[in-house]
């Protein structure tokens, strides 16, 4: 249309019981209708219907809310999930064509926040909107029968919002499985014995994100919560023990930087 404006959002239309999912061309046109006939309960003037991030995955969903009388209790609210707990376009699946097989499975940042928060663990940084990040990894050798698996799990993301740009998690969780003739048939070169299995390897990584504020404060709680030599430490044992530690940042006198120093000396870290 002539005289438009900037429009760079999606378009879905409702009518019936249908919707209809027109996705933007980066402004210039649209793409042909993907309609969601049989996901969409039928509405009328007393529904309402919102694209919003209902199961706080970065993804998004229908949600259809009715004020009618028989519409009350558990049926007020009803949704589809666009895109099943996980964004769209991200690589899932790596073959090589030499008998090695790769699959990625995901999950959102929320989960382990939330995990996290169930378990009493507090994150010393978070992030304001959800994060996609790899579960874990299952490598399949269809040669040998051999699977390798790596899970992960993360804590304390932190973003920094002036430069609005994700800057990782304070520390990760790692556990590697190897395993040996669990597929189904058996593989010319297939290795049968069970002790070559290995119980899971679990490894911990803490990183520097490049949080610049409260840098003894950060450190302090990574040493009480997180580190396995401060477990049953009163506070003058643990004053004891986090003088032991290296320091985790070594910087100049804060007071002789300004914040975009002291915001760029971090981050380089």
């Amino acid at each position: 249309m002539s005289s438009s404006p900037i429009f760079d959002e999606d378009i879905i239309y409702f009518r019936g019981s249908i919707a209809q999912v027109y996705l933007n061309f980066s402004g210039n046109a649209f793409g042909a209708p993907v309609s969601l006939e049989s996901l969409v309960p039928a509405f009328d003037r007393l529904t309402t219907i919102t694209a919003v991030d209902m199961l706080g995955a970065a993804t998004t969903c229908l949600v259809w809310s009715s004020s009618l009388p028989t519409d009350a209790g558990p049926q007020a609210f009803k949704y589809v999930d666009l895109t099943p707990r996980m964004k769209p376009y991200l690589l899932t699946k790596m073959v090589n064509n030499m008998g090695r097989e790769t699959q990625l499975l995901y999950a959102p940042s929320t989960m382990y926040y939330l995990q996290d928060e169930q378990a009493g663990i507090l994150w010393a940084t978070r992030l304001p909107f959800p994060q996609q990040c790899i579960d874990r990894t299952i490598a399949v050798d269809l040669i040998t029968n051999r699977v390798y698996t790596k899970r992960f799990r993360y804590h304390h993301g932190y973003y920094y919002g002036i430069e609005q740009e994700f800057w990782g998690y304070g520390m990760v969780e790692q556990w590697d499985t190897d395993k040996f003739n669990v597929l189904a048939g058996t593989a010319r070169f297939s290795n049968t014995e069970t002790l070559m299995d290995t119980p899971p390897l679990h490894t911990k990584s803490w990183f520097h994100t490049g949080a610049y504020t409260d840098y003894e404060g950060l450190a302090r709680l990574y040493a009480r919560s997180e580190y396995f030599g401060s477990n049953g430490l009163d506070e003058s044992q643990f004053e004891v023990f986090f003088a032991s530690l290296l320091h985790d940042v070594i910087l100049p006198d804060v007071h002789d930087l300004t914040p975009d120093e002291l915001r760029l000396a971090s981050r380089a870290l």
